[in-house]
């Protein structure tokens, strides 16, 4: 989570992009995956400029209360960062 002083000033896809250059250098990795609620915009749009793109969606994948949650299921193949 980003604290809401910090928001919009790019910290957080700086240092995403810089955990997923780590590890595929540490680690040589083929694939990153991730996923957020599709009412979470600020996850989606960070992940999509850190190179994710949508690969599906889960319908009702988990109950937050009384709501059932859609999510995104984002990814990216390491040779396409």
């Amino acid at each position: 989570m980003v604290m809401p002083a910090q928001q919009g000033k790019s910290d957080a896809s700086e240092s995403f992009k810089a955990m997923v250059d780590w590890t595929c250098l540490r680690y040589d990795m083929h694939k990153f995956v991730g996923s957020c609620a599709i009412q979470n915009l600020a996850s989606m749009k960070l992940m999509q400029k850190c190179g994710f793109s949508q690969e599906g969606l889960m319908r009702s994948h988990y109950c937050i209360g009384d709501s059932w949650v859609d999510e995104y299921v984002m990814g990216l193949v390491a040779s396409e960062r």
